[in-house]
């Protein structure tokens, strides 16, 4: 008899132009929680390709976290957090907290300091060593090219920066999905 993968809740966060929207996403694992909120949040026909890429409109994504930098990242917050279990028993708890403008802005001046190009647009991840920003440029309808990653940590009173180079893999896998 086959053991069925644990189910956990997940909450994916995206705000753009005009609102802010909160999906929860019930998945074995936070990939699957992406898939599972693009096949229904988003569009019914992205596919899935065999390799882990997927397909919308004719335009390949090497990963579904390329569609969503080149979606929602460059035009708003996009945040994944996975739900603890004791949470749903909460008469009221906190279980997600959006990005600080003040603080994003002040990361992508000190990071870009680092970069170099004054004019490329940036974006921030949140991943487990810190705040991750990435310098980007538009490239094609509906997509991007990453032009340089940075990890920002401060930790201990010492503040690092330096150069990220990781897959879309790596990426996901860094994720931080705790509340806060």
């Amino acid at each position: 008899m086959g053991t069925q993968a644990v189910q956990q809740r997940y909450l994916i966060y995206e705000s753009g132009y005009s609102h802010a929207v909160v999906h929860l996403v019930d998945a074995p694992d936070p990939t699957e929680a992406l898939w599972r909120y693009l096949w229904m949040a988003v569009d019914a026909d992205i596919v899935r390709q065999a390799d882990g890429s997927l397909e919308d409109d004719g335009i390949r994504y090497a990963h579904p976290l390329d569609f969503i930098e080149a979606g929602f990242k460059r035009y708003g917050e996009w945040q994944m957090r996975l739900l603890l279990e004791p949470t749903a028993e909460e008469s009221c708890t906190e279980v997600f907290c959006g990005d600080d403008a003040e603080s994003v802005d002040y990361v992508i001046a000190e990071c870009r300091r680092k970069f170099g190009k004054k004019r490329a647009k940036a974006f921030v991840w949140y991943i487990d060593e810190g705040m991750l920003v990435t310098f980007y440029r538009k490239s094609k309808r509906y997509q991007i090219k990453v032009l340089k990653r940075y990890l920002y940590n401060y930790e201990g009173g010492k503040r690092t920066i330096k150069v990220w180079k990781g897959s879309y893999e790596r990426l996901m896998d860094s994720l931080y999905l705790l509340p806060y």
